[in-house]
């Protein structure tokens, strides 16, 4: 109600309160959740089927802005991660973990979760570290095979670290659930308004006995490592475990308005800005044209949809792809990428060379096209 009634005020004397709440309801008033690809829709990193490898190490997994932790002294654990078409009625995808290898004894400092993290310059509404600090909440689905009590929490990384952490309970086994979880605003700490990490939203999945004993961290306050998962179930405890989340929401205020859809198109973007590949993942056929410089260096130009957040890192996804030269058609015989440079690339561009071991070996001023699903740029978080 607060938040309709500041609204109104905003609106003017003609606009009444049912009308700012039939609003909400309806789903309108946009850009409220700050969470990026919230409805798991968008997964440049792999090609159907979308299931990664099992994975025992962080980073970025299939379902994009969606990083996948795991830190510990020789932690056991091993799972899946897959953009699932499995979701409450609305919603179409979920983000899916799925354990292959238990970690029956966590180490001390063995941590797992899944979370994101977000530059200051996105955040700057929560007015944190002002004696106007809003609060914030968190709506999400969430479904898991094993019940309990679960940790999420709010981590400060331009100050400290400092954190809030909440509890939620999953009720029923292999059952969607909705939650809601408001955290108190945060009167000390600015955070910067730049492009840098300022801020990580954790859904913890398990934590080792340096992340539990102290009591939970439900007020903002300087990192306390024992108060960041206290009473959290230890998901990773047997094979076959599952998770899954998504229509995620992150808004300022008391209350969790109505999930703000958003088009397939507005996510890639913003999930772009941070990550993007060349070429359609499900086309062997699409194709990148370079014209060689050496005989063994060639160069292409890029520039991206979007402006990147930062300088990216550019890769291969395949070091042998397949190859032929222009006009004639010619099959190239072999090739092995040796190195990709972005020597010559910003955030808006640039151009990226390719070295490797070809046979034909390349011609300057000829040009040659590569297919299938290869070059990625990387600049995220």
């Amino acid at each position: 109600m607060t938040k309709a009634r500041d609204l109104a005020d905003f609106l003017g004397d003609n606009t009444s309160l049912d009308e700012i709440n039939d609003a909400y309801d309806a789903g309108a008033l946009s850009n409220r959740n700050i969470l990026h690809n919230p409805e798991m829709k968008v997964a440049q990193r792999v090609s159907y089927p979308s299931t990664q490898p099992a994975v025992s190490y962080p980073g970025y997994y299939t379902v994009d802005r969606w990083y996948n932790h795991i830190n510990g002294v020789n932690s056991r654990g091993v799972c899946t991660i897959s953009q699932a078409q499995d979701a409450p009625t609305g919603f179409r995808n979920s983000l899916k973990i799925a354990v292959t290898t238990a970690d029956t004894s966590l180490d001390a400092w063995a941590e797992y979760g899944i979370n994101q993290r977000f530059e200051g310059q996105d955040l700057q509404r929560l007015c944190k570290g002002t004696s106007s600090a809003k609060e914030v909440t968190i709506s999400f689905w969430v479904k898991s095979s094993l019940t309990g009590t679960y940790i999420l929490e709010m981590l400060d990384d331009d100050n400290g670290s400092r954190h809030i952490n909440k509890s939620y309970t999953i009720n029923s086994a292999n059952t969607w659930e909705y939650k809601s979880i408001t955290f108190a605003g945060d009167t000390s700490g600015v955070l910067d308004n730049d492009n840098a990490k300022s801020m990580t939203v954790s859904w913890h999945l398990a934590g080792g006995s340096n992340f539990q004993g102290g009591g939970l961290q439900t007020s903002w306050g300087s990192l306390a490592q024992t108060k960041r998962q206290d009473g959290q179930v230890n998901f990773f405890a047997n094979t076959g475990n599952t998770f899954q989340l998504t229509a995620c929401q992150m808004e300022v205020g008391d209350t969790a308005t109505p999930f703000e859809h958003r088009s397939y198109g507005d996510e890639l973007a913003k999930c772009q800005r941070y990550y993007q590949k060349f070429l359609d993942p499900t086309s062997a056929t699409s194709q990148i044209m370079l014209i060689g410089l050496s005989s063994t260096y060639t160069q292409f130009s890029w520039w991206p949809p979007v402006e990147m957040r930062v300088k990216p890192t550019v890769g291969v996804t395949d070091t042998t792809p397949y190859w032929e030269s222009h006009p004639w058609y010619s099959v190239g015989t072999s090739l092995t990428i040796t190195q990709v440079s972005n020597a010559h690339v910003s955030r808006y561009g640039g151009e990226i060379s390719v070295a490797g071991n070809w046979n034909p070996a390349p011609v300057r001023g000829t040009n040659y096209t590569i297919s299938g699903e290869i070059f990625y740029w990387d600049a995220e978080l």
